[in-house]
C-alpha cells in the first residue's frame, strides 16, 4: 500500500468524513462552473456505487464530504469515482483540468 493513503477503510454501517484535496492546493473550485461539476459528479456516482451524502462543503483548493456507503460499497470507490468524472468532466470542456493530490483524508464514526 502507499505510504501516504490511510488503511482501507471497511467499517460496517458507518459515515465517513472525507476531505480531498487538489494538487499544489491550486484553487480549482473558486468558479461557479467547477463546483457544479464536482456537485454532478457526487450525483451521478450513487447510480453506479449507492451512498447517502450527509454535506458536501466546497472550498477553492478542497472539498469536504460525508458518506455513508451503501450496502457492500466502500469508501474507496465512491471517492475515487467522484475524483475520476471530476477529471473527466474539466478535461472534456477544455481548459484546466483538475488535478488532485496523492492522498485522501478521512475518519470514520465507528472508530
Amino acid at each position: 500500500m502507499h505510504k501516504h493513503l490511510p488503511p482501507r477503510w471497511d467499517a460496517k454501517d458507518a459515515w465517513y468524513f472525507v476531505t480531498v484535496v487538489s494538487r499544489k492546493r491550486y484553487p480549482y473550485f473558486k468558479t461557479e462552473e467547477t463546483c457544479r461539476i464536482l456537485m454532478e459528479a457526487c450525483r451521478s456516482v450513487r447510480q453506479r456505487h449507492p451512498y447517502r451524502l450527509g454535506a458536501l462543503v466546497i472550498m477553492p483548493d478542497h472539498w469536504h464530504a460525508l458518506i455513508k456507503p451503501g450496502e457492500k460499497k466502500v469508501i474507496e470507490s465512491i471517492v475515487g469515482s467522484i475524483k475520476q468524472r471530476v477529471f473527466h468532466a474539466t478535461r472534456q470542456r477544455g481548459g484546466t483540468v483538475i488535478r488532485w493530490a496523492a492522498a485522501v483524508y478521512g475518519s470514520s464514526d465507528s472508530q
